[in-house]
């Protein structure tokens, strides 16, 4: 009868006593004793294959007496350990039942424990712990082991196998953190997720979607058995139609009956919330089917597309899916015959490729060309035959053709079997895809090509040590500048290339950078390989291993030489430009005492000659003269003022503030000006605020300011006709907190309103330039601030405010 299905099962086989002394008798199996009874000679033969089998079986055959004391270990499990029989015989009992002499030293307990049990009431022996191998290492084994009777119900012992799960065990780990990253992965999307049956009944949620609905939380993320009305008011929501928006009902109906034809589920429509308001979402889902194809459940995710969807209705989100696949890729097996033929290919290897058992294994002991790439094929053939020529284990790398026709590099390890003449009668294969591993060295090759090529082209000199600093790595660049290799540099010391004057300070940095493993950050110079030196900004940072240790040091040299005679020659730049603004300065103040000097100085002299005139007078006016010497002594009160207050503007003194009206101020400077401005046949003209308040400030300097910026008027206008020589001076509240005084002429306006106020800046003959910067001064003194514009018409409007009276301005 044909085969036609293939089906994994666990045989298991027994031993039973055989009466022929010359066969050790815990060494022969149930169905050889059975085969017994065919002939002697069929006997001898199967014998022989048991023994072949325990010796070479992919685990670990044992046996025991009825106490447990071990009786025989197959080879392999000899090999593994390192051990000798002989070395488990200090033990007795269960502890030599359970070998735990070459055990984990936290499997110990556990295996005592299920070895007492089994050893006492004869239950099967199954458990799971890690065997040390022979270089120290430790994998997993699962053993299992039972009880063999006699007919006569005698017990004979215990015979047990041991099979390798390491690698099974590190799949189910890796699967186990898989599946609780994808769990998580769920629960946290930014989006709401569900499950539903093939008819469209939700039997999962994920918290985000019952929060939206304000439907409890009951029971969600679990099974549908726990999802309590959660999931139940979901569904009479959607039984009354209240969970999607009414315009929306016949697009979704048309979604639902279009996903059974197509497999596919799309719908953007309105989904109403707990606050019973309405807001977009993209739903999709995707169903998983069972074998026969017919659908188990549908899984859907419905984002919030409802801001989007606000600002451009054009623009259709893109589609999003979760897809939760979890992968196991079993190692490929393969059987040959001695001379290298194909025997027996497992499921994994058939499922891969898509061929079937007849199709993969040809009588070619070559192997089957189909399977592998034709760049691979002649190179497989000759490596492959030479191999299996030495009767050695060996292992070759190619890449396997997939049933989709992409090839994918796989490593295949070959063993041979042996009979007890050391013939090799089979030869088993391993085959493990390797074809990540290969692109990811690929990528690691080119990154680190990359990096090379970035290192050694950097405009910096880049350079690495070991934790104690011995330099194992320069590049190319910081070679060339000192002109020598790193053999020369590791024996010559970083001293030998720092500048003698830095040297001290350079070890000193570097060696407390070691002791506290803090990073590097100084400057020296480096000696180039002509004798030069030149000046270099010096950068390293620790790397630490897991336990914080300093393992490496990676350092960055940037060269700032012409950084440091830039540097040196802007100090001597600045040292210059400082004495020369001394010099400055004291020009500065010069000429400002002279300019405010010569004003009441030239009153003083006029003055003196009207004195003489009054009293040459036939008869002498005394009267005018009194008055004029009346003015004589006010001018020579006043360039004693400008000069006393000159020195306390320069020497930053205190203000004698009093409480002032401005308004008052101003009429006082027209009487005073009263000569002046009649001698120019210039009109002034106020508009003084009847409710201008009092501020706190020192008369005699805010009368300067005022005498300053009707001057600079009065001068502006001497060219212009005389019918529009006026000059206007207003006063007026500027908001709740300042005063504001405003002087306006009809001159010829300002070429540059910015620098009016700068030292030594005018646009006269015969000016200083210092009247408006002396004002300026006074007034920021006063906590005030002064500025000019130009008018719309013609002239310019010099103006200022001074804060009100209070606290702060005194």
């Amino acid at each position: 009868m044909p085969v036609t299905s293939f089906y994994y099962c666990r045989i298991a086989g027994v031993v039973l006593p055989w009466r022929d002394a010359s066969v050790d008798a815990r060494h022969i199996s149930r169905p050889i004793a059975l085969a017994m009874k065919a002939s002697s000679e069929s006997i001898h033969h199967s014998d022989c294959e048991a023994r072949l089998i325990v010796e070479h079986m992919p685990g670990f055959a044992w046996s025991a007496g009825q106490d447990g004391k071990l009786r025989y270990l197959n080879q392999r499990f000899l090999e593994y350990t390192g051990k000798r029989i002989e070395d488990f015989d200090r033990v007795a009992g269960v502890a030599s039942f359970g070998r735990t002499e070459v055990l984990h030293p936290d499997d110990i307990g556990d295996t005592l424990t299920a070895a007492s049990h089994s050893v006492a009431t004869g239950d099967p022996y199954v458990v799971e712990h890690r065997v040390r191998r022979f270089d120290g290492t430790y994998r997993w084994f699962r053993v299992s082991a039972v009880r063999i009777l006699d007919p006569m119900s005698q017990e004979i012992g215990w015979y047990g196998v041991d099979i390798d799960i390491d690698d099974q065990k590190r799949t189910d780990e890796a699967l186990r953190e898989s599946e609780q990253r994808l769990n998580r992965l769920i629960e946290t999307l930014p989006a709401m997720v569900w499950r539903a049956a093939p008819d469209g009944e939700p039997d999962y949620i994920n918290p985000r979607l019952a929060n939206y609905t304000g439907r409890g939380l009951d029971g969600v993320g679990r099974g549908p058995e726990d999802l309590g009305r959660t999931l139940g008011d979901l569904v009479k929501l959607r039984v009354q139609n209240a969970m999607v928006h009414q315009d929306d009902l016949e697009t979704a109906a048309r979604a639902w009956s279009r996903a059974h034809e197509t497999g596919a589920f799309d719908l953007t429509a309105r989904l109403r919330g707990a606050d019973a308001s309405y807001r977009w979402f993209q739903a999709r889902a995707e169903p998983m089917r069972d074998a026969a194809g017919r659908i188990v459940h549908w899984y859907g995710v419905a984002v919030d597309i409802d801001d989007r969807k606000r600002a451009e209705e054009a623009l259709r989100k893109s589609e999003q899916e979760l897809r939760g696949i979890v992968d196991a890729i079993p190692q490929t097996i393969v059987v040959l015959d001695a001379d290298g033929r194909g025997l027996y290919a497992n499921r994994p290897l058939l499922d891969y490729t898509g061929l079937t058992m007849e199709q993969l294994l040809t009588p070619d002991s070559r192997g089957n060309p189909v399977l592998f790439h034709p760049d691979d094929w002649a190179r497989l053939q000759d490596e492959r035959r030479q191999a299996l020529s030495r009767s050695m284990p060996f292992e070759i790398e190619w890449r396997v053709r997939r049933k989709d026709g992409q090839y994918r590099w796989f490593l295949v390890r070959y063993h041979p079997l042996r009979d007890e003449q050391g013939r090799i009668i089979r030869w088993y294969a391993g085959g493990t895809d390797i074809d990540d591993r290969k692109r990811a060295e690929e990528a690691l090759r080119h990154s680190e090509q990359e990096l090379r090529v970035l290192i050694e082209t950097l405009p910096a000199m880049v350079w690495r040590t070991t934790g104690d600093g011995e330099p194992d790595y320069i590049n190319q660049r910081f070679a060339d500048y000192l002109g020598r290799s790193l053999a020369e540099l590791a024996q010559q010391r970083w001293q030998d290339v720092v500048h003698p004057e830095d040297a001290e300070t350079a070890a000193r940095t570097w060696s407390l950078a070691r002791e506290t493993a803090t990073p590097v950050d100084t400057t020296c110079r480096f000696r180039k390989a002509d004798g030069a030196y030149r000046w270099f900004h010096v950068h390293a940072e620790p790397l630490r291993d897991c336990d914080g240790r300093v393992v490496r040091w990676y350092g960055v040299n940037v060269d700032i030489d012409d950084q440091k005679r830039i540097e040196e020659a802007l100090r001597t730049t600045q040292a210059k430009l400082a004495r020369a603004s001394k010099i400055a300065t004291v020009s500065e103040l010069a000429a400002s005492i002279a300019h405010e000097i010569s004003q009441p100085l030239g009153a003083l002299v006029a003055n003196g000659h009207a004195i003489q005139r009054w009293l040459s007078a036939e008869p002498p006016n005394l009267e005018r003269a009194r008055l004029t010497a009346d003015r004589l002594i006010r001018d020579g009160n006043a360039a004693a003022e400008v000069v006393n207050r000159i020195r306390a503007l320069f020497k930053r003194s205190a203000l004698t503030r009093t409480l002032l009206e401005l308004n008052e101020v101003i009429r006082e400077v027209h009487r005073l000006l009263a000569d002046e401005v009649a001698a120019r046949r210039i009109r002034i003209e106020t508009d003084l605020a009847e409710d201008l308040p009092p501020i706190w400030a020192d008369r005699m300097q805010m009368q300067q300011v005022i005498v300053n910026l009707v001057r600079n008027g009065l001068e502006a206008m001497e060219s212009e006709p005389s019918d529009s020589r006026v000059l206007s001076i207003r006063s007026a509240r500027d908001g709740t907190n300042s005063v504001l005084i405003e002087i306006r002429d009809q001159g010829s306006g300002l070429e540059d309103v910015e620098r009016v106020f700068e030292p030594f800046f005018t646009t006269k003959e015969t000016g200083m330039g210092m009247g408006l910067a002396i004002s300026r001064w006074i007034v920021e003194a006063h906590q005030g601030r002064v500025w000019a514009t130009n008018n719309t018409t013609r002239g310019a409007v010099f103006s200022f405010t001074l804060p009100i009276s209070s606290s702060a301005s005194r």
